[in-house]
């Protein structure tokens, strides 16, 4: 059974490379617009193994608040932080990883493989 990911990027053509990208090298992908629906499926229980969120969302919630959230929930999930800007203040979660965009997919790749997502 592959790993599954939730993905979280506002821009859709960003979302849909990163989400082909991703099936590509054999994930199960959940895609979300915004942090307010990733957390909906992550606060519904979906069985999940990364979240990889875009730090700067539009909405009420962003990346590192997601991420804060989904850890205090299900500590085990891996986080995936990507921006094109990440900004002075910073609030990662422990064990997180970062990656500035834009990044390949062999950089994604090896994230995955560094938090012991498999797929």
């Amino acid at each position: 059974m592959a790993s599954t990911i939730c993905l979280v990027e506002d821009e859709p053509l960003l979302r849909a490379m990163t989400q082909a990208d991703l099936e590509d090298l054999g994930f199960d992908v959940i895609a979300a617009n915004t942090c307010e629906e990733a957390w909906t499926i992550i606060s519904s229980g979906t069985p999940l193994h990364c979240l990889l969120t875009d730090i700067r969302t539009p909405g009420a919630i962003d990346g590192w608040e997601l991420a804060r959230l989904t850890r205090e929930m299900r500590p085990q999930i891996g986080v995936i932080y990507v921006s094109g800007y990440a900004g002075n203040e910073t609030k990662p979660v422990a064990g997180s990883i970062f990656l500035s965009k834009p990044y390949l997919c062999r950089d994604l790749e090896q994230a995955l493989a560094t938090l012991g997502v498999s797929q």
